[in-house]
């Protein structure tokens, strides 16, 4: 399911949501099985490189299926917290609710993927960004910590353009620019 996550408040339904304490709200809370996600309500303010540098810092992840479901975005991150890596930097960086924010993993992308109308849904109810789904607004793509290579990194499209809308694949980290997002884990 997805919620709203608040300072004060803690976890609350989307549908019993009152607008009037959005100034509170940390993020949303995606929760799948054992997974459980805040997404952050807005994205860098530019799109970020994943790396400066040509160089494999984790381990790589070369199967789709592997990327689908590789949750390891605040593991891989410990090491990515340098300027050197200006996607994972900001979201190491970002600072909402008192949380430990990174850059989600292929896999944690993809769950936000599998929940993006309830979310988007959840974005809007708390007045925070909504992430981009159409080239017409910016280019929808988002960098996750799932690396392929040395030279290449998992971003996830959100939308129907040059590729089919969730698709999941590879590009080069030095020479592209996309998106970002933070997450933080959730712990009861």
């Amino acid at each position: 399911g997805v919620y709203i996550l608040h300072e004060t408040l803690g976890v609350r339904t989307v549908d019993s949501w009152n607008s009037e304490n959005n100034n509170g709200v940390v993020g949303v809370l995606v929760v799948e099985d054992e997974h459980k996600i805040v997404v952050a309500t807005e994205d860098s303010p530019k799109k970020l490189i994943w790396s400066k540098k040509l160089k494999l810092i984790n381990q790589p992840v070369d199967e789709l299926e592997d990327a689908e479901s590789d949750f390891n975005g605040e593991y891989y991150c410990q090491k990515l917290n340098s300027l050197d890596f200006p996607a994972a930097y900001y979201c190491k960086t970002y600072n909402k609710g008192n949380r430990s924010w990174y850059l989600p993993s292929s896999g944690e992308l993809w769950l936000i993927y599998n929940h993006l109308e309830e979310i988007q849904n959840a974005l809007e109810t708390v007045g925070g960004q909504k992430f981009v789904t159409t080239f017409d607004c910016d280019v929808p793509v988002y960098w996750s910590s799932t690396e392929h290579s040395a030279v290449t990194a998992w971003p996830l499209t959100l939308s129907s353009g040059h590729f089919s809308i969730g698709y999941l694949g590879w590009v080069g980290k030095v020479s592209y620019s996309r998106k970002v997002r933070p997450v933080s884990k959730f712990y009861l």
